[in-house]
């Protein structure tokens, strides 16, 4: 079985993390990445003095760390997207690397079975691996059609919506090609609608990425599964942290820094 990982959206926390990320998915899948050539100045790079600009240099270091199939950089100004929305954004980086995947697999006549999406800065529990999962998800069949994530609930502050985690999910090619595809148009819809409409819902990023997915699954009648609930590690287990988990300057201590990611400096 042949599987494409694609690494998207900002750099932020790349490097602590990188061997939590190849451990996690082993030798056996190619890497593509998608990012920008800045990420947001958030209190986690302030407080580990973190690069907001990404150097020439940092993208080879990153091409170099994962080996990167291939990569695209963009400026967020020199995009086609709704520039005040985040979420279109996120989806663009998703959609690009999806086509970077799509561009391999004409150029080399490989067919990837599975397509994954994930973050520069999460960080896998290391109890578990990419392979192990699967093993624990059983067999993924063409039809009926289902997307997997490391969550699948509603989350209220996306409106009460059922979400789709956007930060890792997975699914046969074709599937997973369509929720990317359509979660790109949607949120540019989204941002549109409540861009004029700002009395209903006074946010300008429109709905949330989760219930984005959620919606636009549903809608194909596409099945999330929840591949958290396949594996028994007791009721607080979790399969990912990203960045603003990950650091003290948050809600988690250092020590699940050192749990999660790849060093605790």
């Amino acid at each position: 079985m042949r599987i494409a990982v694609c690494l998207c959206g900002q750099l932020r926390t790349w490097s602590r993390v990188s061997s939590s990320i190849k451990s996690f998915f082993g030798d056996s899948v190619d890497f593509f990445g998608h990012t920008w050539t800045s990420s947001s100045d958030t209190l986690v790079s302030k407080h580990y003095d973190m690069a907001v600009n990404h150097t020439e240099q940092e993208i080879q270091n990153v091409v170099a760390a994962f080996g990167l199939k291939d990569i695209a950089v963009d400026s967020m100004l020199s995009t086609n997207f709704i520039f005040s929305s985040r979420w279109s954004s996120l989806f663009f980086s998703v959609r690009r690397c999806l086509e970077l995947v799509h561009d391999y697999e004409s150029k080399t006549g490989i067919q990837y079975d599975i397509i994954v999406k994930t973050r520069y800065d999460l960080a896998f529990n290391p109890e578990i691996s990419f392979n192990e999962l699967l093993e624990l998800v059983g067999p993924i069949q063409p039809l009926p059609k289902h997307i997997y994530s490391a969550f699948i609930g509603m989350v209220a502050d996306e409106h009460d919506t059922n979400n789709v985690d956007d930060c890792f999910f997975f699914a046969l090619g074709p599937i997973y090609a369509q929720i990317v595809h359509d979660s790109y148009i949607e949120s540019m819809l989204s941002v549109a609608h409540h861009q004029t409409q700002p009395h209903v819902i006074p946010d300008i990023r429109g709905d949330g990425p989760g219930s984005i997915i959620g919606a636009v699954a549903a809608r194909s009648h596409i099945i999330p599964v929840d591949v958290s609930k396949n594996i028994h590690k007791g009721p607080i287990y979790k399969l990912i942290r990203h960045d603003i988990e990950l650091y003290p300057v948050n809600l988690l201590s250092h020590a699940t820094f050192i749990q999660y990611g790849s060093n605790s400096t």
